[in-house]
């Protein structure tokens, strides 16, 4: 070869240390000029030599593109037919002696196969460029836009995702998997448990598919799915495509409807939004509302018609949780207490330090005694002037049961057994007598869970019946009742207002009012938002 021309089907190549001295050059020169006179152009040595034997090849253009594992056919033709005389040459060496040859693409390379025929007194060279390529892709790609979230119902998963807008081959399926201890790649495929194959379809833009308890889904467990097409020649996804979740848990509320005495609730309609579930109480006031997911946030509420409803703040969980509910009955309060706007559920509210508080979301959080009766404690104890103070307190105890019609106090032997105790004392801090909140140390009684009260009531009084109705208006304060209302209730005869007297010569000491909304608040639940409640 010599500027890149072809000097003999015979000479591959030359060693370029033949031509360094002009003597070399000028011998080569030389003998190349004898081989031209064969002709040496497009890829031949003339049409037939000289000879009466036409000599052509085939295939005939000499640029050849294939790819690996395809296989090209070359052949020797003469005419008129006779015998011809083949050498096939590659990188040097001889390939074959026959008319024909056939190339095998194995590597991407770029190859030089050569033919030398003779026929008679006519020859011919001929060779072809062949360029051997990687085999195309034909896998089908990615699948697209896949998205993994939870389902509208507990351990239930959606998986979405689009068609594949072009493939080499025809998509036929859809193969969903998923894996619990990492992501589904290439190399965990076969292992990995398949969920569902769904049928690609002509024309349908985008695909769903869900996934539950029935497909083996583990409830609260790590989940990775993962999606690969499989097209008509049985080949995948070049590339896995999926996304990551925790599967959801089942959960559900139930409970019971009590009135502010206690008593179940028939009927009444309880239930949720987002997701909608609702139920009726039974004869027993109990509900049950459900499933819902571990990733749900649930407000729980009530229709009647003659209760202050009920609308919870948002409950969630990731197990079963009991949730019981008191509906305060209607009552139409006194009409001296005008400030309410004849609201029984704002008397209670403010009674109890529960009315809204802008910007403090734990003023309308509702604490109460942890369990009923209140065990108190009467220190027995006598004046020189013959007052037994123990004596004269006892009924007023006895008055609360009574009136409220259940249980509130029940007397114990000792200080140390008692949720709250009396002290007889001559300089009472508020005038008459007061309570304070001795545990928790720090608490302001309202404001958290009560654990151990003082009663502190003076002895100086004048009389043993304001004694006895100072000493009934702090069991008050005990049970509940927590804030004054006189500015709100002068005249109408209640007994928690500053310096009220005169009680115990009423026909009712303790107003109905008031009677109603201790025996509400023995009933509510621990730590209720009275928020809750709409008018």
């Amino acid at each position: 070869m010599i500027g890149g021309r072809c000097l003999s089907p015979y000479i591959e190549c030359m060693d370029t240390n033949l031509f360094r001295s002009p003597l070399t050059r000028a011998l080569a020169l030389a003998i190349a000029g004898l081989l031209l006179l064969g002709g040496c152009g497009g890829g031949a040595t003339g049409p037939d030599g000289g000879g009466s034997v036409t000599i052509t090849f085939t295939p005939a253009a000499q640029g050849q593109p294939l790819v690996i594992g395809q296989t090209l056919a070359c052949a020797v033709h003469t005419d008129p037919a006779t015998a011809v005389e083949v050498t096939w040459r590659m990188r040097g060496a001889i390939v074959g002696t026959a008319t024909e040859y056939t190339y095998d693409a194995s590597f991407v390379q770029r190859d030089t196969l050569r033919a030398h025929a003779e026929a008679g007194a006519s020859t011919r060279d001929w060779f072809w460029v062949i360029d051997v390529a990687a085999e195309p892709a034909t896998t089908p790609p990615i699948v697209p836009n896949v998205h993994v979230s939870a389902g509208p119902d507990p351990v239930q998963v959606v998986m979405t995702w689009n068609r594949i807008p072009a493939s080499a081959w025809p998509i036929t399926h859809y193969v969903v998997k998923v894996g619990y201890g990492g992501p589904v790649t290439l190399q965990n495929w076969e292992s990995s448990p398949t969920l569902t194959e769904v049928p690609h379809l002509a024309g349908q833009a985008g695909y769903s598919a869900t996934f539950g308890l029935a497909d083996g889904l583990a409830p609260g467990a790590e989940a990775w799915f993962a999606i690969r097409a499989r097209d008509n020649h049985g080949q995948l996804s070049s590339l896995v495509a999926g996304g990551y979740t925790v599967i959801t848990s089942e959960w559900w509320i139930e409970g019971r409807v009590t009135d502010d005495v206690g008593l179940p609730m028939l009927g009444v309609i309880v239930g949720s939004t987002a997701p909608p579930r609702n139920g009726n109480t039974d004869g027993a006031g109990h509900f049950r509302l459900g499933p819902y997911r571990s990733i749900d946030a649930v407000n729980v509420h009530t229709t009647t018609t003659d209760h202050f409803d009920f609308t919870s703040a948002p409950l969630s969980s990731g197990a079963d949780i009991n949730f019981d509910i008191v509906l305060p009955y209607r009552y139409v309060i006194d009409p001296d207490c005008m400030a309410y706007g004849a609201s029984f559920l704002d008397y209670v509210r403010d009674a109890t330090r529960t009315m809204a508080v802008a910007g403090d979301t734990s003023a309308t959080r509702f604490w109460r005694w942890e369990s009923y009766p209140v065990k108190v404690f009467l220190p027995d104890s006598t004046l020189a002037t013959g007052r037994q103070m123990d004596d004269l307190a006892r009924p007023m105890l006895a008055l609360w049961n009574d009136t409220v019609g259940e249980a509130m106090f029940v007397e114990v032997a000792s200080a140390a057994e008692a949720d709250a105790h009396f002290r007889w004392v001559t300089d009472a801090a508020a005038g008459y007598g007061q309570v304070s909140l001795e545990l928790p140390s720090g608490g302001v009684i309202g404001n958290v869970l009560p654990e151990r009260m003082r009663i502190e009531v003076e002895t100086g009084l004048l009389t043993d019946r304001f004694f006895q109705e100072v000493a009934l208006h702090e069991l008050g304060h005990v049970l509940g009742l927590i804030e004054h209302y006189d500015n709100s209730c002068p005249t109408s005869g209640h007994l928690m207002v500053v310096g009220a007297s005169g009680n115990l010569s009423l026909p009712e000491p303790i107003h109905p009012d008031e009677v109603r909304a201790v025996r509400l608040i023995s009933h509510l639940r621990q730590g209720l938002d009275m928020a809750g409640y709409a008018h």
